[in-house]
């Protein structure tokens, strides 16, 4: 597998910087971020997102929808407008509950039309296509339907987003995703837990050295 790492300056936000990174994995089909949790949708979609729908691989609607490569069972697509599925061209995964630090997804036949959208409450943070998410894997937005393709979505420390948007702008093209993985903020009291531990690591320290 090959893996570049690509970090994208953030679009549509003016007067304020802000820090959202991506990288992407040729080849991998799960996340490997320490901690995440990732929803395959084996129940079917989740109750934080809108749009899209659920599709089963590897059958699918000629000229429609394509499973990413691999997928067998359950995974999510968004548009077109068509007779089986009316949801429209956006598929908003909700997050303001609990807010993210880290966001993945499996995509497959990465193509110009594929955009997905980061926001934190109303604003927007970031903007990518599938350009962006090829290139960061070492490959080519065709529309090759053999390809897949890892997407890591990552905020800075001083960071946080909670709302992710899948995009696809032709009306007969669809957006397809599955095992999306999730990192959320850190509560408080972990914060405090973790000061806690360095201060009595560096308290530590200091005794050591003062019985040379």
């Amino acid at each position: 597998m090959k893996k570049l790492a690509l970090a994208i300056a953030l679009t549509g936000i003016v007067g304020q910087a802000h820090a959202i990174s991506i990288d992407a994995t040729l080849g991998q089909s799960f996340s490997t971020e320490a901690g995440a949790i990732t929803e395959t949708f084996a129940g079917g979609l989740p109750g934080n997102y809108s749009g899209g729908m659920i599709r089963v691989g590897p059958g699918n609607p000629s000229g429609v929808s394509a499973a990413p490569p691999g997928i067998t069972d359950n995974y999510y697509s968004v548009g077109p407008n068509n007779p089986d599925n009316a949801t429209g061209l956006v598929g908003t995964a909700n997050f303001s509950a609990t807010p993210l630090k880290y966001f993945g997804f499996y995509m497959g036949s990465p193509d110009t039309y594929n955009v997905v959208e980061v926001y934190n409450g109303a604003s927007l943070l970031a903007t990518y296509t599938g350009i962006d998410f090829a290139a960061a894997a070492g490959t080519i937005a065709n529309g090759n339907q053999g390809v897949g393709l890892f997407v890591n979505i990552r905020a800075s420390a001083s960071e946080q987003f909670d709302i992710v948007k899948f995009i696809t702008n032709p009306s007969i093209n669809a957006f397809e995703t599955d095992n999306h993985a999730v990192v959320a903020v850190p509560e408080p009291s972990t914060y405090a837990m973790m000061g806690f531990g360095l201060a009595l690591f560096g308290l530590a320290g200091r005794r050591r050295l003062g019985k040379k």
